[in-house]
């Protein structure tokens, strides 16, 4: 079943005048997905590049913008066991990268730019995308931990300094 819901969409602009609000639809999860409310979300330096047309690498036409939210599960599909409605989550940022190296296909699953974002009142995602936010953490806090954490990730192990098992 499909809704209709609430979206905003971005058409890069040097001003940052191409956000717009818009319908969307919104669909029950399939086998392995849950759909989402929307609690929170952050705003990246990234997010800020694609809004304004700077962002070097492909994006789709008028994406959902931003990469990083907190939400709450409403339902799920069949299949899945690692969250559960009433959960509240966070989505990882890229929803293809869940491990190891990443590769062309994994980066270009960064939410907010090649596949739409998160900045809607619901999303229907793949669970494995999804983490659960531990009640220590506010939603406020936890729609900033997906970007930051791979940039952090990204300056320890990939880089020209790559951390190396033994090292602190």
């Amino acid at each position: 079943m499909t809704r209709t819901q609430k979206a905003w969409t971005v058409t890069p602009n040097p001003e940052l005048a191409g956000l717009f609000l818009t319908e969307r639809q919104s669909r029950d999860p399939g086998p392995g997905e849950a759909r989402l409310r929307f609690r929170a979300a952050s705003l990246n330096f990234r997010d800020v590049m694609i809004a304004t047309g700077q962002y070097p690498y492909p994006t789709k036409e008028s994406p959902i913008p931003l990469s990083d939210a907190s939400w709450e599960v409403e339902a799920v599909g069949e299949g899945v066991t690692r969250v559960a409605p009433g959960d509240r989550v966070i989505n990882i940022f890229m929803e293809k990268w869940l491990s190891g190296d990443v590769d062309h296909s994994m980066a270009a699953s960064a939410y907010g730019a090649a596949i739409d974002g998160v900045l809607a009142e619901r999303r229907t995602l793949p669970a494995d995308a999804l983490v659960r936010l531990p009640s220590s953490i506010t939603d406020e806090a936890g729609a900033t931990l997906a970007c930051a954490g791979v940039t952090a990730w990204t300056a320890l192990f990939d880089g020209p300094t790559r951390l190396l098992p033994g090292q602190t």
